[in-house]
């Protein structure tokens, strides 16, 4: 009995769980260029397959969502969008922090090599060997800086422009992708 109370309880939840909309927590930047060559930027609410909703403020991109608030744009009046994940510099600092770090690390370690031993006779001579370690730490801080640097960069440039210029095939194509960003898959 209580094999079958198990077993239908976890049905319930898998069939519970599979209803469920694919929760999002991204944030979208967006630049919508109009057809008439003005600029409007905010963050994107929601897309749909004919238009796309933005505010002013921060807001989690959530495709079920239209907000009386934002400023809808229909794909006829739309010349060129560009839109980048909010946030994309710093996690490319981060990334790419942790990657050199880890890269750096292990160069370090291995491009490790004893000193040779000094002439006793030789009054200037000060052996001083800290090891593998010393060498792991500083590549480690040299990859931690080059990778972050790298990371920023390549972060701040991360961007897709999409020429729209009042076509629905088009329009569809930047649709799908924003979707792919956000969900992982596009619907």
């Amino acid at each position: 009995m209580k094999t079958l109370l198990l077993v239908l309880a976890i049905m319930v939840f898998a069939t519970a769980h599979s209803q469920t909309r694919p929760v999002n927590k991204k944030t979208f930047k967006v630049s919508v260029v109009d057809t008439t060559l003005l600029e409007h930027k905010g963050y994107l609410l929601s897309v749909s397959d004919s238009d796309l909703v933005m505010l002013t403020a921060p807001v989690i991109f959530d495709q079920g969502l239209f907000s009386s608030k934002g400023t809808s744009y229909s794909f006829e009046t739309i010349s060129k969008v560009t839109y980048s994940r909010k946030g994309a510099v710093g996690r490319g600092i981060l990334i790419g922090g942790l990657t050199g770090a880890v890269v750096g690390t292990i160069v370090g370690a291995i491009t490790y090599k004893k000193p040779e031993p000094c002439d006793p006779q030789n009054p200037f001579c000060i052996q001083l060997d800290f090891g593998a370690g010393l060498d792991a730490a500083a590549g480690g801080i040299l990859g931690t800086l080059g990778g972050g640097l790298i990371g920023g960069v390549l972060g701040a440039v991360a961007k897709r422009t999409f020429i729209i210029g009042g076509r629905r095939e088009d329009f569809k194509k930047f649709q799908i992708n924003v979707l792919d960003k956000a969900y992982g898959n596009s619907k």
